[in-house]
């Protein structure tokens, strides 16, 4: 399983997050373990699976849709699927109906902030914003400072490197800490809740 499964996971189960949406889906790993571990939890998948003139990420769209479809068999009756732009798929989405949003789709500057602008109503007061890609490596162009911008990561630990850095340790920041997001260097995976969010 993926770093960012492994520890987004038990933050969905720990916060009783029972809604949730990832943008930017490709083969659907992470939803797939999401819903494995919380039996309850109902997910919205955005992803194009297709090429578009303005996404400059290049997959093989079919094979990740094929693979998408196969890993949510067993959960089709809790998914929703969005074949398109994830700043359209979120005309859809009623305001406030959503516990938590991943964003995982184009890493730039300009199409996470377009991503998050978009989706941010969507989530309830005090839900939870979380994704990847504060990470150099992962970074395509002013992706962690979107993130800062936008979220603010105040704190930043290395999950596989740390021995203070646990699962638990994260939770706890979040329950104790709400002032600031917290992310993992290791996967890139970031966190913060809703109300704590910096608006620019």
């Amino acid at each position: 399983m993926q770093d960012n499964a492994i520890i987004t996971g038990p933050i969905v189960k720990e916060f009783s997050l029972k809604r949730g949406a990832e943008l930017g889906v490709k083969k659907g790993a992470l939803t797939k373990a999401l819903l494995h571990l919380v039996q309850d939890l109902n997910m919205v998948c955005v992803d194009m699976w297709k090429e578009h003139a303005n996404i400059a990420d290049t997959y093989n769209h079919k094979n990740n849709y094929t693979a998408f479809v196969d890993n949510m068999k067993p959960y089709m009756d809790r998914i929703r699927i969005h074949r398109d732009l994830t700043t359209e798929a979120h005309k859809h989405i009623i305001d406030e109906s959503l516990d938590f949003i991943y964003i995982d789709a184009s890493r730039t500057y300009d199409s996470f902030s377009a991503d998050y602008d978009a989706w941010i109503s969507k989530v309830k007061p005090g839900g939870m914003i979380m994704g990847r890609g504060y990470s150099a490596t992962i970074d395509k162009g002013g992706l962690v400072r979107a993130i800062n911008d936008k979220v603010g990561i105040a704190t930043s630990l290395e999950y596989s490197k740390e021995p203070a850095f646990t699962i638990e340790s994260l939770v706890a920041h979040l329950r104790n800490n709400t002032a600031s997001g917290i992310a993992d260097k290791q996967s890139g995976s970031w966190y913060c809740w809703k109300r704590h969010v910096i608006t620019k």
